[in-house]
């Protein structure tokens, strides 16, 4: 856990442990329109692309690992995928029933419109890249499944704004000195002190240098004179 010296004023009375307001930016709320109009800051048009596509790309990875199937299953790896042997609009085989084979050209096709090689059944192929191709094949503009409100964020423009211009306060300078902690956005880990030798003899019995361990005072005032809290283990450092 990140720990650094500030400079406060010697009646500074911020709660320990709570997050100094001045370092917490604005909270961001979803765009107006989402769930009706916007998803995930895609239109509806986009949002049924993109489910489209990962079927596409669910066939091409099955395709992929056709060949693979035996051991698939010795592995406790269902083929094809349950979501496909119960979709009505697969095609079935007449003759032996089933679906009709999931074959290693389906991949080649994929790979086509992903513009990726499989190399790799675990990992799948992309739905986004394949959802980007149909659209540019079908010629529609850049940013087309956007959403107008929020332009593709999913945010509320507002709080975009506000995010843009927000800046840190800091909490007011002084004569005290006070150990923070920097994992968070920032609030003060111990009472303020009249002296640097204070908080470090405070430190030695009530802090961490990072997760459990500890210092002694001397390392404390070595460590705060640097701002540079740390622990270090053989060659490495935790900081």
């Amino acid at each position: 856990m990140g720990r650094t010296l500030r400079r406060v004023p010697m009646d500074f009375d911020h709660p320990i442990g709570k997050l100094w307001p001045g370092y917490v930016p604005p909270t961001w709320r979803p765009c107006p329109k989402s769930g009706v109009d916007c998803f995930s800051g895609g239109t509806a048009a986009g949002a049924w692309l993109e489910s489209i596509a990962r079927l596409i790309a669910m066939v091409g990875d099955e395709g992929a690992v056709s060949t693979q199937a035996a051991g698939l299953r010795a592995r406790g790896r269902t083929y094809p995928h349950p979501y496909l042997t119960s979709w009505d609009q697969a095609p079935r085989n007449r003759v032996r029933g089933g679906l009709v084979p999931l074959t290693d050209d389906l991949r080649a096709l994929v790979e086509g419109l992903s513009g990726t090689k499989h190399g790799n059944s675990l990992l799948g192929f992309d739905a986004y890249r394949i959802a980007h191709k149909l659209a540019e094949v079908a010629g529609m503009p850049d940013r087309w499944d956007w959403c107008k409100v929020c332009n593709g964020t999913g945010t509320h423009p507002d709080d975009i704004a506000a995010s843009e211009s927000w800046e840190p306060t800091h909490p007011p300078t002084g004569d005290g000195y006070q150990l923070w902690e920097t994992t968070s956005e920032g609030s003060p880990e111990s009472p303020v002190f009249a002296s640097l030798d204070e908080l470090c003899s405070w430190c030695a019995d009530n802090a961490t240098t990072f997760a459990n361990y500890r210092a002694s005072a001397a390392k404390w005032r070595e460590m705060l004179d640097t701002n540079l809290v740390m622990h270090v283990e053989g060659n490495v450092a935790f900081m």
